[in-house]
């Protein structure tokens, strides 16, 4: 049965994995950025 996106159960699960696993590398590579901008020119 299809929700109001159109994607099953399944595939919505399967569409939130990949979406939480997207967001969490970006945030991992954003504060690998941070720390080693931080180490090269503190900002403050």
């Amino acid at each position: 049965m299809a929700n109001l996106s159109g994607l099953t159960d399944a595939q919505a699960k399967e569409f939130h994995e990949h979406w939480k696993h997207g967001v969490w590398s970006w945030v991992m590579i954003a504060s690998a950025v941070h720390v080693v901008t931080w180490v090269y020119q503190p900002w403050f």
